[in-house]
């Protein structure tokens, strides 16, 4: 007789199977698949698998808030921080700004996103520095930024 999952396991395997999601970029729906249904029965028969609702309501939040969490505590450790920022536009015409956060951890680089939205106000240079020390004042950096670097264009 096979005995059932702890409740400590299952939710050690929701999550591994949450990174897959977010790591390889695959639908939620690949849980409702036969082969990986088979496949995941394979490795564990007591492992249940979640529904892509669970998955795409709980799971995936969960693994952002803890990841999130995970690099505000990186990011509070730092002495000082160092922002690089740029815009784009998608090809269906949507505009982009992203903010990445570069810092010293253990005597060596690292490199964290710390946004990536929708930026439909107008490119001036006002509001691009008022989205960008928005993001700055949410990670809790607007004192330890030395040095912000963008790719040149006149508006910023």
């Amino acid at each position: 007789m096979q005995r059932s999952l702890s409740v400590a396991k299952q939710g050690q395997i929701d999550i591994a199977l949450a990174k897959m999601f977010a790591t390889d970029f695959q639908p939620f729906s690949i849980v409702e698949d036969r082969g990986f249904r088979d496949y995941s029965k394979s490795l564990n028969p007591m492992y249940s698998i979640p529904s892509r609702k669970i998955i795409s309501t709980s799971l995936i939040p969960q693994l952002y808030e803890s990841t999130r969490a995970s690099v505000q505590e990186r990011v509070k450790k730092a002495a000082a921080v160092c922002l690089t920022t740029d815009c784009w536009t998608s090809r269906v015409t949507t505009n982009y700004m992203s903010v990445t956060c570069h810092f010293i951890e253990d005597f060596s680089m690292s490199c964290c996103l710390l946004d990536c939205f929708e930026f439909s106000d107008r490119h001036t240079s006002e509001n691009l520095a008022e989205k960008l020390l928005s993001v700055a004042k949410e990670w809790r950096i607007d004192g330890k930024v030395v040095c912000c670097v963008t790719d040149n264009a006149a508006n910023i």
